[in-house]
């Protein structure tokens, strides 16, 4: 409604700042098309680019009001660089999502995570199934990545406590993703901001 509201910037600032931290890490591993040797670097690649893929899946949510391939929608930063870069299609935005989820999910092949604010290969292929489902036209290959996380039996359906607690415990096997930000409660932050 007013453009010059700080709220209108927030999720344009937020999302951006975890892409631009997750490009700073893929290029400290070597760039977008580098394949890690380290076990730990191939897992710190895979988490980025989920991140990265994820940051824009939210942006497009925010800035599309439905999948049109040729709509520019956003700039498409791969680097983490400071220049403006003019806006990318909603097809360009779309192809390096995919592309990075894919990516990530053979880099996070055997990452057993210690906490649920980690991305393991279930929630990269659980946001793959969001955006192809976004996208369109892709509903067998959001069912069998669907039903792929829903196999490893490392979840289960909605817990009653998750109902009365007002899903306030990250604990709970409902919950495939998240952290506890809690007062008392020493929180880890995945992405630092840079500046």
């Amino acid at each position: 409604l007013d453009f010059t509201r700080g709220s209108n910037r927030q999720v344009w600032r937020y999302y951006y700042r975890l892409v631009r931290s997750a490009n700073t890490v893929i290029e400290s591993l070597g760039g977008n098309d580098a394949v890690p040797e380290l076990e730990a670097n191939k897992f710190s690649m895979g988490q980025a680019k989920a991140m990265r893929a994820h940051s824009y899946f939210y942006l497009t949510q925010f800035f599309q009001k439905e999948y049109n391939a040729s709509e520019a929608i956003l700039p498409l930063y791969t680097e983490p660089i400071g220049a403006n870069l003019p806006k990318s299609t909603a097809s360009e935005v779309y192809d390096l999502m995919e592309s990075d989820l894919n990516s990530a999910i053979t880099l996070l092949e055997g990452f057993n995570r210690d906490a649920k604010n980690q991305v393991n290969q279930d929630i990269a292929k659980a946001i793959l199934a969001y955006v192809l489902g976004a996208k369109g036209g892709r509903d067998t290959d959001v069912a069998r990545l669907t039903q792929e996380v829903i196999n490893t039996g490392a979840y289960s359906m909605l817990a009653v406590d998750d109902v009365t607690n007002g899903f306030a415990d990250v604990s709970s096997s409902s919950w495939m993703w998240g952290i506890d930000i809690l007062e008392n409660k020493e929180c880890y932050v995945l992405w630092i901001d840079l500046n």
